[in-house]
């Protein structure tokens, strides 16, 4: 018979979740507030994700999305391993899967696909 786990162990693992959950909404928040006082507001329902100079990857990134927003997949291909060559000379501290700024970085983007999968759902019916 399986041993059912300590109700303590399941209250920590709540608490863990709602700590994550609060980390996530903590740092979306401050990374929109500073945007929503210079009149920044998007819809509310599409969700967004904002990438700042100080990134040593922003530039390479950026100027990928627009050789591929072009039609132009091998200059945007290009980049990429250009900044996967270069990635041990840019100085930057890595972060953990669990940090979390990754987190919400996933999570955003999992919601970009979501509402995009849904406005071409929508345009086809």
């Amino acid at each position: 018979m399986a041993k059912k786990p300590h109700p303590d162990v399941k209250l920590r693992a709540k608490i863990i979740r709602l700590e994550a959950n609060i980390d996530y909404l903590q740092d979306e928040a401050k990374a929109y507030a500073p945007l929503q006082k210079d009149g920044f507001l998007p819809k509310q329902e599409e969700p967004y994700f904002i990438l700042l100079a100080r990134d040593p990857f922003a530039a390479h990134i950026v100027d990928a999305w627009a050789y591929l927003r072009m039609g132009r997949v091998r200059e945007a291909a290009a980049i990429f391993n250009e900044l996967a060559l270069e990635q041990p000379t840019l100085t930057y501290e890595t972060q953990s899967s669990n940090d979390p700024q990754i987190r919400a970085a996933f999570n955003i983007a999992e919601r970009m696909r979501d509402w995009f999968t849904s406005q071409t759902l929508r345009r086809k019916n």
